[in-house]
């Protein structure tokens, strides 16, 4: 059972919401508090935005302040014993948490990406997408600190990246069909990506996945061809193997859209799926807590080599008989 945490302010990234913020400074001197400023140091990732939010630990107080370019400073807050937390990444919008009796620890302090509907939701619609992260993520928390009324305190904010660089690699074997055929393009999807991420421990919720969709480059066909390479990478927060080797929706489940061409002229779409239980399994990516609700990364960076070729004819995907993970014809509603 997950504990409660203390409620605090969204942490905010729009513009427009940002300008709606109380200046902080203001809202100190209204009240009537002692004023100190944290002073905040540290090497922190370059050009992202960081994020950080000072608790109060007697008589609960948050703060929180955005370096937009990525340069820690200061900030101004009431005295008294705190603890800073922080991250940095332009991807995770929110802060998640619950408001509680003010009698209860604070404990968690979630942020999350937001989600949207994808272009082949239905070949695995268990869950929303997520984007691939545009930068990684790295967390950070400091070491309980006093201020005091007047003074300027230093407290050194250390981050650490906790996201995940996935690599993919498989390949497409081209058969023979009812005339020749190049392939112009693969569109690939990756499902059980988690999306939310407590940023006082660094655990990773996994009781929700989505799909992502990325990139992947393909060694230029022609007619000729026979055997085609394809290689995909992505920043993600981490990835969440198939409940079993059999399932065909859910978590751990590779599509790939292959966009074809005949020599005729004619365009047509071979939706390919590939459960990863083995293949996910074996790269150990990551440690699950003892309920299996979260997990933490046990790699920064891992591949997924796929064994099992794509076998397609130009109409649709071959299945091939064999141990592991294999691949066979996807389908709409699964």
């Amino acid at each position: 059972m997950k504990h409660k945490a203390y409620s605090i302010l969204t942490l905010l990234m729009s513009a427009v919401m940002l300008a709606s913020c109380i200046d902080v400074e203001e809202e100190l001197s209204s009240n009537g508090n002692s004023v100190g400023t944290i002073h905040y140091t540290g090497t922190a990732p370059k050009d992202i935005p960081l994020y950080t939010v000072a608790i109060r630990l007697v008589n609960f107080t948050s703060i929180q302040k955005t370096f937009d370019k990525g340069a820690l400073g200061d900030v101004s807050v009431p005295s008294g014993q705190y603890k800073s937390y922080g991250f940095s990444s332009g991807d995770f919008t929110s802060a998640h948490q619950t408001a509680v009796s003010s009698g209860e620890p604070f404990s968690e302090l979630y942020i999350s990406q937001a989600t949207y509907t994808g272009t082949y939701g239905s070949y695995n619609s268990y869950s929303d997408y997520v984007n691939t992260l545009k930068t990684p993520l790295s967390i950070c928390s400091s070491s309980v600190y006093d201020i005091h009324s007047g003074t300027k305190t230093s407290v050194p904010m250390r981050f650490k990246t906790v996201s995940l660089q996935l690599n993919v690699n498989f390949s497409i074997r081209k058969e023979q069909g009812a005339e020749p055929y190049i392939i112009e393009k693969v569109e690939t999807e990756l499902s059980g990506v988690p999306s939310r991420i407590d940023i006082l421990s660094g655990n990773i919720d996994c009781t929700e996945t989505h799909n992502v969709a990325y990139t992947t480059a393909v060694t230029a066909d022609k007619y000729t061809s026979t055997l085609l390479a394809c290689k995909g990478n992505m920043e993600i927060l981490s990835l969440t193997a198939p409940e079993n080797s059999s399932a065909t929706e859910g978590p751990g489940i590779l599509q790939a859209h292959i966009h074809v061409l005949t020599q005729s002229g004619i365009r047509k779409v071979l939706h390919g799926q590939i459960n990863l239980y083995n293949t996910i399994r074996n790269a150990r990516i990551a440690t699950y807590s003892p309920d299996a609700s979260t997990l933490t990364n046990n790699v920064r960076t891992a591949t997924l080599n796929i064994a099992a070729e794509c076998t397609v004819d130009g109409d649709g995907i071959k299945v091939k008989s064999g141990s592991g993970d294999r691949w066979k014809q996807a389908e709409t509603g699964i």
